[in-house]
């Protein structure tokens, strides 16, 4: 919910500059990475003797992708703390089944359309949410 108080600033700027959406889109994507190098780095050290670099590779798109689709989550209107922890949760369930059903790269494509439909018809049309009490 932080990006969210981020995003209320940065779009406000953002929207003024002349770059096309992808390149949003692909800058955040880039951002992500450079934020979960570390760990990616952690997690091949600790398990490059019991995992394959493809099962490796899928964990890190897998995650990736989670991160990326619950981001563009936010740009819905009326998006609260509450109703995202509900679609983080219902994604979250969602994604385990159809990983213990060896689904593992069309659920990370499925993350990765979803994302990008979200972002590409919600971030030019995105406006900050004032709470009302």
């Amino acid at each position: 919910t932080h990006h969210r108080a981020f995003d209320d600033t940065w779009l406000n700027f953002m929207e003024n500059l002349p770059i096309s959406t992808f390149r949003h889109y692909t800058r955040l994507i880039g951002i992500y990475i450079i934020l979960f190098f570390p760990e990616m780095v952690m997690i091949t050290v600790n398990a490059y003797t019991k995992a394959t670099p493809l099962e490796l590779l899928t964990v890190f798109c897998m995650a990736l992708s989670l991160l990326i689709f619950f981001r563009t989550l936010l740009y819905f209107p009326k998006m609260n703390n509450e109703i995202h922890v509900r679609y983080v949760l219902l994604t979250s369930f969602v994604v385990l089944f159809l990983i213990l059903g060896k689904y593992e790269w069309p659920a990370i494509l499925l993350l990765q359309a979803a994302a990008a439909i979200i972002f590409f018809k919600k971030y030019r049309s995105y406006e900050p949410y004032i709470e009302s009490d």
